[in-house]
């Protein structure tokens, strides 16, 4: 979990981490490597390659804007002076309000300032890496496996969802997989973050694997209605191989789409035999 940088707070966690003690270099390396990170992720969005998932600033204004503001997250807000947050606020909300109005919210958590109140005390903080450690451990391993299993089936089965997509296939069951990424965006993240594993090869699949587990179990909201999420798509992921030999009858293309078991290491494939199985075996309760 320490070595876990698929999510910007732990990378700029991870920065802080690595000054040491001294809170002012803790400070300038986090926020040296959250400004790294989201202009990197706005020219990746450019290019069409940015991870799924994540939403990609709208410009290199917005980046700044963003970057700061995570830093606050990760750190603390009590950190920031209110000029600098609600600065942060209006370069990646130009587009969205005008400059009067961010003028209005500067003079108001001044104010809360002088009064002795912290304006943003209601404000998002990122768990510590001993909270996410803790919070993991609270999971039951059957749960955790469980999670693991159905993402493996997800990337398994992602090579033979591209291929109709690409080939615009009338299958029932890839037509009723698209209309439930299309309904639930959380079932749209995980398909789209379970392809994007199945394009790496090993040593890259493992490290994006895990942190889409870790993702799923040490958020408690995520947990909670996964096994929603992924029901949905009951039962047109119950025969992966046979999906994706209709899908090869009807694009008449050379090979049959190969699972993700072949990118990822052994032992990330799904456990239970895909004609038994499917997202309705593999559900978060355990079942």
């Amino acid at each position: 979990m320490a070595r876990h940088d698929s999510h910007p707070f732990a990378v700029i966690e991870r920065a802080a981490q690595s000054a040491g003690s001294c809170p002012d270099k803790a400070m300038e390396a986090a926020l040296e490597a959250a400004h790294r990170y989201f202009p990197k992720l706005y020219r990746q969005a450019t290019q069409r390659r940015h991870p799924p998932g994540m939403t990609a600033p709208d410009n290199l204004a917005d980046a700044g804007g963003l970057a700061t503001y995570a830093v606050a997250i990760v750190l603390g807000f009590e950190n920031f002076g209110a000029d600098a947050i609600v600065e942060a606020a209006s370069k990646s909300l130009v587009d969205e309000y005008d400059k009067q109005a961010f003028v209005q919210v500067g003079k108001a958590v001044r104010e809360a300032e002088a009064n002795g109140e912290n304006p943003f005390s209601r404000r998002p903080r990122w768990p510590s890496l001993q909270d996410r450690v803790q919070g993991m451990e609270q999971v039951e391993y059957p749960m955790i496996r469980t999670v693991r299993d159905v993402l493996a089936l997800l990337v398994e089965a992602s090579p033979a969802l591209a291929s109709a997509r690409r080939a615009g296939s009338e299958d029932p069951d890839v037509l009723h997989i698209e209309k439930a990424r299309t309904s639930n965006r959380r079932t749209d993240e995980y398909l789209r973050r379970a392809e994007a594993i199945s394009h790496h090869p090993g040593a890259r699949a493992w490290k994006d694997f895990t942190g889409l587990l870790l993702n799923v179990c040490t958020a408690p909201q995520r947990l909670r209605t996964f096994q929603e999420d992924v029901t949905a798509l009951d039962p047109a992921l119950d025969d992966v191989l046979g999906l994706s030999r209709r899908i090869l009858a009807s694009c008449d293309t050379p090979t049959v789409p190969r699972a993700a078991a072949g990118t990822l290491p052994a032992g990330i494939t799904s456990a239970t035999p895909l004609r038994n199985g499917g997202p309705g075996r593999h559900t978060a309760s355990g079942s």
